[in-house]
């Protein structure tokens, strides 16, 4: 799970916010519309822009500094204790959900056409 890895959940509080990038050490930055799971990288034709700047990663990070400003943080043990109703809800998403599997019904695997550059 991730909060077990040190990893950092803000809440927006504004209204919707779909930013996707992260910031590896400071000077790396992924930016695109992958989800970074399974379903976006077996499924979906998601794409993920790799930028080695640090001038663009400090750019970023501002950014997402002043987002934060309007966060508030989930912690490990408010996740854990979260309403009954919503771990429900989670899981019968998660049961109704088109599958990650990147097989049809039939067993066979999709085939897609080659991406043209």
């Amino acid at each position: 799970m991730l909060k077990v890895a040190w990893v950092k959940i803000h809440l927006y509080q504004r209204s919707f916010l779909h930013a996707k990038f992260r910031t590896i050490d400071d000077h790396i930055d992924l930016v695109g519309t992958s989800n970074m799971d399974i379903c976006s990288f077996v499924l979906n034709a998601e794409h993920i822009l790799v930028i080695h700047d640090p001038g663009m990663t400090s750019r970023l990070k501002t950014e997402q500094q002043h987002d934060i400003t309007n966060c508030r943080s989930l912690d490990l043990q408010q996740w854990r204790q979260r309403p009954f109703r919503i771990k429900l809800g989670e899981h019968l998403t998660r049961l109704m959900s088109r599958s990650c599997d990147s097989r049809e019904p039939t067993g066979k695997r999709f085939s897609r056409p080659p991406t043209k550059l």
